[in-house]
């Protein structure tokens, strides 16, 4: 009897704890979308490189540039993950198995950075560097701040202090990545996000060929057909915002100093750059 009711209280255990596991997974599966199913269009499967394969090309944006949009179209275009250097589960489970890769190993065609310190500079022998507007970039990580990754902010948080002070700080922050990016040594591709909307396959095109990518079957039809993603933004609706800005002279100044360094740089390939609204 006392066998059998050991037997017992174990089978009831081990019940009990299968479900809590699945609990678990299926409490998970809410938090943390399911695996993305890439293009089933023939030749538009995306790999991860042979180890060392690959130079170490930073995809440096500030926030709010369209640097994950622009991960996907990389992908579509190469046949070759994209790497980050900072891990996100989210993008893990929707599709980018380079997301957890070690920068420094090889595998990845471009790693995603908004970092900008020189050390973290150095770490890379060449660099896509990708602007866009400034008030637009500023907008986009601000709803994605106050909101959600594909929603807008309600409007009452850019009523107050509150937006003007993230605006100032932003502005900072966008000269100094630009002015460390575009003054570093190393070959430097200049992309607009604005480019890639307007005119999005040749300057898809002018990276790879930066890259030195040849992909082994034309890529232009996987990118037609999912040129979006799941991750680009709706487009804001700026028209009632732009009343908010109260000195758009700095944002002016901000544009003249990032061409400045763009034109200074020897090393650097440029864009046709940004309209300023």
């Amino acid at each position: 009897m006392t066998n059998f009711r050991c037997v017992f209280i174990w089978l009831l255990m081990s019940a009990f704890l299968l479900y809590a596991v699945s609990k678990l997974f299926r409490n998970e599966s809410k938090i943390v979308p399911p695996l993305k199913t890439n293009v089933r269009k023939t030749g538009c499967d995306v790999r991860l490189a042979p180890v060392n394969s690959l130079p170490i090309v930073a995809l440096a944006s500030r926030p709010g540039c369209g640097n994950t949009w622009t991960r996907h179209l990389l992908e579509l275009a190469t046949g070759i993950y994209t790497g980050s250097v900072y891990n996100s589960p989210i993008l893990s489970h929707n599709g980018f198995l380079g997301e957890k890769e070690n920068m420094t190993n090889g595998r990845t065609v471009v790693v995603k950075t908004h970092k900008y310190d020189k050390t973290h500079i150095n770490l890379f022998e060449k660099a896509v560097v990708l602007f866009r507007n400034p008030y637009s970039s500023f907008l986009a990580e601000f709803n994605r701040e106050k909101a959600n990754k594909t929603s807008s902010a309600p409007m009452e948080s850019f009523i107050g202090e509150g937006w003007l002070q993230y605006v100032d700080v932003q502005i900072l922050g966008y000269k100094q990545f630009a002015n460390n990016w575009l003054e570093s040594n190393m070959p430097i591709l200049v992309i607009h996000y604005e480019d890639i909307k307007d005119n999005l396959l040749s300057e898809i095109d002018r990276i790879t060929k930066f890259l030195n990518i040849s992909s082994k079957y034309p890529r232009t039809d996987c990118i037609l057909a999912d040129i979006n993603g799941k991750f680009k933004r709706p487009k804001e609706d700026k028209l009632h915002l732009k009343v908010l800005i109260q000195d758009n002279s700095m944002f002016g100044l901000l544009q003249m100093d990032i061409a400045n360094s763009s034109i200074t740089g020897t090393n650097t390939y440029g864009g046709s750059g940004f309209a300023l609204w």
